[in-house]
């Protein structure tokens, strides 16, 4: 929460069912529109730095240009 400016009272208490369902959903709300603000590269980049481990999601379709992917040799060219 730290990372994304953001307080968290349920760190605070040994009781967090105390803090109700409306307390999380306002938190849930609040985190949303914070990682609205800004492109998820630059998420993933404050996330890292951090200490959070982070990445984006991709669409199928995506990953065949993913360098990381072709590190791991995740795809391979068949003929048939």
């Amino acid at each position: 929460m730290q990372a994304l400016g953001l307080e968290d009272k349920s760190h605070e208490t040994d009781d967090i069912t105390a803090l109700g369902n409306e307390y999380f959903e306002a938190l849930r709300r609040r985190v949303e529109t914070v990682m609205r603000s800004r492109p998820a590269k630059d998420w993933v980049e404050t996330l890292n730095e951090a200490g959070v481990p982070v990445s984006t999601v991709k669409f199928p379709i995506e990953m065949f240009e993913d360098d990381q992917a072709a590190a791991n040799e995740m795809f391979h060219i068949l003929e048939h």
